[in-house]
């Protein structure tokens, strides 16, 4: 069920006018986390309750999923696009302020759409309950990735350049590598659950082909 995702919008980190600012891929990360989330495997742990209802077909739940999964990438996408011009220029302040305010609205947002695919429920394929509860439980390690950095971004000077950028620098490593283990975790769970009849609905499924570009 493993999907491959697109590139997303690089941010610009906080530095000094003039020099080279590096990279930081928030919300290309959040869109190539939630493209393997949508597609990925599951896990019978996580925090979801073991009352998961299964009373969606495989193409029913992976529309609804999909759904809400592509709502939020597009809202990440298009908040790192205001956020980006909002990173340029000398206001240090106003700078951390903007990257700030990017982080909680990833947090705000991610918040709505683990709610939407929780209320999904599971789909109607066997180890259903143990696909919905796994993919919830990546998403919410997505979720507290987000909310860490929030919270770092919060305790960032902004009376220093080069500490500012520095830090914006460590945020963007930590999330990259969470990231990471989140996709790793979801790939190898596929492999647990395999299924050829979810497989096929999020192939098909209209909702999901903005995923698998």
């Amino acid at each position: 069920m493993a999907t491959s995702g697109p590139g997303g919008v690089h941010h610009r980190t906080p530095g000094r006018r003039g020099t080279r600012r590096s990279g930081l891929p928030v919300a290309a990360l959040a869109s190539v986390l939630a493209l393997a989330a949508c597609g990925g495997g599951s896990s019978s742990n996580g925090s979801s309750s073991s009352s998961t209802r299964a009373s969606l077909s495989a193409t029913q739940w992976a529309g609804q999923v999909c759904g809400r999964i592509t709502t939020w990438v597009n809202q990440l996408q298009s908040s790192s696009n205001n956020a980006v011009s909002g990173l340029n220029g000398t206001n240090l302040q106003q700078i951390k302020t903007q990257f700030v305010n990017f982080l909680g609205g990833a947090v705000s947002s991610t918040n709505v759409m683990i709610s939407g695919v929780q209320a999904a429920g599971a789909p109607a394929v066997p180890n259903g309950r143990a696909i919905a509860q796994g993919l919830v439980s990546g998403l919410q390690g997505i979720q507290s990735a987000f909310v860490q950095a929030q919270t770092q971004a919060q305790a960032l000077p902004a009376d220093n350049p080069t500490a500012l950028n520095n830090g914006a620098q460590a945020l963007s490593s930590s999330l990259e590598n969470a990231g990471n283990q989140v996709k790793t975790s979801l790939n190898s769970l596929d492999q647990r659950y395999p299924s050829a009849e979810l497989d096929a609905a999020l192939r098909n499924q209209a909702a999901c082909q903005p995923l698998n570009k």
